[in-house]
């Protein structure tokens, strides 16, 4: 019988949101908050909705009413929500909304925290590694991290070089965008399939950026990136930081991964796979060293109390019933009323179970 900390309850409500880096507030709520809202408003069985429009990105939460079937739900607001991003800007690099359903099942069910004294690029690319490595489990819903530097890459310009090249910023701004996107090449028909072909053209290291021309010169002499701009892939700016200390011990950097389960899963299931991969990644040759991974809490230790609790009810409640009917009636009643109770709530888990149900502190 699948055993959970909170059951798995439907909840007709979800989240969009659409990032636009670098964009002001005024601008998210213009050019994309508010198509977004036109087209949410008129969502057959919409309860509700409130949104946001902030630096760089758009958030919106959806209510509907708690009768109508969240797959349907859905399945409409996915419609309205396309239909809005085709009046976003086309020349803005608007990246396509995210739509999440909102779960109770959304809450961790294991905490871990990747933490040592070592530099916050090995940190950052130990915990990315790790997410990916996570969310491969079938039962895994997502990781979230905590406490990350994100990395992104840095072009700086050298002024000087412009100047003595003659060499516009906005030609190096141009020249990036173009190069550094996929192309579609059309369709190859061959004579049992076809086949899509296209041109894969995004950079996937910082060397070959730097090789890209930008512009040619008289003597037909190509300036490149790396001659005219510092090409580095750098940690950004600092939003959060957190540190763990073991025992009374030194705080350390730390990054934490919260583990989500997919509904229906059973907790000690995805508990135990979790643990079962953060022993192989930490025992692994590849392992970078004075590096940590800690559980800090998992919803198993709290379903096993509830049920311990559970069980030394149950125990007190037959002691205390056979006492009492064996001083009222004999031992014989007392006895039989005594069974009863463990037995009555052994068949109703049965029943519980061939009936799908599963066992959560709700029903305990």
């Amino acid at each position: 019988m699948v055993r959970e900390n909170y059951p798995d309850l439907e909840i007709p409500k979800a989240l969009i949101t659409v990032s636009w880096p670098g964009a002001a507030p005024e601008q998210v709520e213009k050019e994309v908050t508010k198509p977004l809202e036109d087209e949410i408003r008129s969502v057959k069985g919409l309860k509700t909705f409130a949104s946001g429009s902030y630096h760089s990105y758009s958030m919106i939460a959806v209510e509907f009413e708690a009768d109508m079937p969240v797959a349907e739900a859905l399945q409409r607001l996915r419609a309205k929500v396309d239909k809005a991003e085709s009046q976003f800007p086309t020349e803005a690099d608007i990246e396509k909304p995210e739509i999440e359903e909102m779960s109770v099942a959304d809450m961790p069910v294991i905490s871990l925290v990747l933490h040592g004294n070592v530099d916050d690029l090995i940190l950052t690319d130990v915990a990315k590694r790790l997410e990916s490595q996570f969310e491969t489990i079938p039962t895994v819903k997502k990781v979230t991290l905590g406490g990350m530097r994100e990395k992104s890459l840095h072009i700086r310009l050298k002024p000087y070089k412009l100047r003595e090249l003659g060499i516009s910023p906005l030609v190096v701004r141009d020249r990036l965008q173009a190069a550094n996107q996929d192309m579609a090449w059309g369709e190859f028909e061959g004579s049992e399939s076809t086949f899509n072909l296209y041109l894969a053209g995004r950079f996937d290291s910082v060397e070959k950026l730097k090789k890209l021309p930008i512009v040619r010169l008289d003597e037909n002499r190509p300036v490149r990136l790396g001659e005219i701009a510092d090409v580095s892939l750098r940690l950004d700016r600092e939003k959060s930081r957190n540190y763990f200390s073991l025992d009374h011990g030194e705080f350390t950097r730390g990054i934490t991964l919260d583990i989500t389960k997919r509904p229906g899963e059973d907790t000690f299931a995805v508990i135990r796979a979790a643990e079962r991969l953060a022993d192989q990644v930490v025992s692994s040759d590849t392992w970078p060293q004075g590096l940590q991974l800690t559980k800090v809490t998992d919803d198993g230790e709290l379903i096993e109390l509830a049920f311990e609790d559970i069980s030394g009810s149950m125990y007190q409640a037959v002691i205390i019933v056979f006492i009492v009917l064996m001083f009222l009636l004999t031992w014989r009643e007392a006895l039989i009323a005594g069974i009863a109770l463990p037995v009555t709530l052994l068949a109703t888990l049965a029943g519980m179970a061939v009936l799908g149900y599963t066992l959560s502190s709700t029903v305990l």
